[in-house]
């Protein structure tokens, strides 16, 4: 047996990562490793740690197991996700951590990793988020498959019609993975696109989703911020830094779909993740003064901030389509209003039906056919601007472009959007670059319109 965890998860060059372990063998190799555009190792030991008992309460208030070795972080290491893996036999635990950028040493480009939503997922030690547990600790391991993953690895949308959603279930079992693996992590979504992006010469920093509700300058110098993949669990906090980032003319690019569906408190000096979710009305803060942060759906009237305000888009309104046959007679696809605009390049989108176009790219990362069906509304009465890229019959699967402020977001809607990265490079790799330079105007923008970006 060999268990690993890293505190804390995210530093500066100069700082220390402690790694925390438990075995029942005599010692084990470390190796840390960058990994970005190649797997650059950096660091290696040999540790030993003991056998320690995983608490009752592991899942939601963490290991609390003493710390085997530390690594020094180099004063040199850029910014990036750092795999830290331990071997010993046949034995294996995988752990990591991220180098956030100096302030003065910001790339334009910020890649906030989903590690809210790695948390909820995680059933290591006890209930997750959909397990039955309301609250979740960041201090345990990552339960196999969210970290590292065998290839080909399958993905949780299945590509015929599964009526229990089993097709990702059936292949982690077999493997020894955690069935939840497939909705976070770091190997799903964010790692394809963070080596692309490097390998395309992007100069990008990482931080993680605590970072960017607890550091206010996190945003400071940068003109981007990206989200990719699954990045469901939002706090307030970090919804106020976003908003004010774009306010003032930063811009934000979301890759993925299903974005700040759900609200999440950052507890014991952001140790531990609450979400109280379904139940929300057995959350204590209800009924008291402090009922704007009650943990449930950001639609939730009681609320009263819907996701639509920062991310244009909201998951509860067709999310689910397709997904186990919820809706089986739906489409799961999505309406583009303006195919020639710059960022559909290479998709191979026409129109048909009027202004209905349908992608008929049926690789990896593509969408479905027309779809059926009126336009549901946006809890809280948000809506697009005039002249927003997509009209979506999906609201969850659409990609929409709006303005707050001086800035602007870009979302996608969908997560198999860095699928299409994967197959074809040459096509995608222009994009980017224009979402990067909101200054400059491009043929199809529309007079008035400040592009910037949010992706997800």
């Amino acid at each position: 047996m060999l268990e690993a965890y890293c505190w804390p998860r995210s530093v500066e060059p100069g700082e220390a990562v402690a790694i925390h372990a438990s075995t029942d063998l005599e010692g084990f190799a470390v190796e840390v490793a960058r990994d970005g555009a190649n797997r650059e190792e950096v660091w290696s030991a040999e540790g030993a740690a003991g056998h320690h008992a995983v608490p009752e309460d592991a899942s939601s208030m963490g290991c609390g197991w003493p710390a085997a070795l530390e690594v020094p972080v180099g004063e040199r290491w850029r910014s990036g996700y750092y795999a830290v893996t331990l071997t010993s036999g046949d034995q294996r635990a995988d752990a990591f951590f991220v180098v956030r950028s100096r302030p003065r040493e910001a790339a334009p480009i910020l890649m906030v990793l989903s590690t809210a939503t790695y948390d909820a997922y995680n059933d290591w030690g006890g209930p997750s988020l959909y397990t039955g547990g309301t609250q979740v600790s960041s201090e345990r391991p990552l339960a196999p498959g969210f970290l590292v993953k065998p290839e080909p690895h399958r993905r949780k949308m299945q590509p015929l019609p599964d009526r229990e959603g089993l097709w990702y279930f059936e292949w982690a079992e077999r493997l020894g993975l955690s069935v939840w693996s497939g909705g976070a992590g770091w190997w799903n979504w964010e790692r394809p696109v963070l080596r692309w992006a490097e390998r395309s010469g992007f100069a990008v920093d990482v931080a993680i989703s605590t970072d960017l509700d607890a550091r206010p300058d996190l945003l400071q110098d940068r003109r981007l911020l990206v989200s990719v993949g699954h990045d469901e669990y939002w706090s307030w906090g970090m919804r106020d830094r976003l908003d004010a980032f774009t306010a003032a003319g930063g811009n934000a690019a979301i890759f993925g779909g299903n974005t700040c569906c759900w609200q999440v408190r950052f507890d014991d000096e952001r140790r531990t993740m609450t979400s109280f979710k379904y139940r929300a009305d057995e959350d204590p803060v209800l009924g008291t003064v402090n009922e704007r942060s009650l943990t449930g759906l950001w639609s939730d009237r009681r609320i009263g901030r819907p996701e639509t305000s920062t991310i244009g888009l909201t998951f509860t309104r067709g999310g689910y389509s397709r997904y186990g046959l919820g809706v089986p007679r739906a489409s799961g696809a999505y309406t583009v209003c303006r195919p020639n605009h710059w960022i559909f390049e290479g998709t191979r989108l026409r129109r048909v039906r009027g202004r209905r176009v349908r992608a008929h790219d049926r690789r990896r990362g593509a969408s479905g056919p027309d779809p059926r069906g009126r336009r549901p509304r946006d809890p809280g009465g948000a809506r697009d601007r005039a002249g927003s890229i997509v009209e979506a019959r999906r609201a969850a699967d659409a990609l929409r472009e709006r303005t707050w402020g001086a800035g602007a977001r870009r979302r996608g809607g969908v997560r198999r959007w860095m699928g299409g990265e994967r197959v074809s490079p040459g096509a995608q790799s222009r994009r980017p670059r224009r979402l990067h330079d909101p200054g400059r105007r491009h043929r199809h923008q529309r007079r008035g319109d400040r592009l910037g970006l949010r992706v997800e």
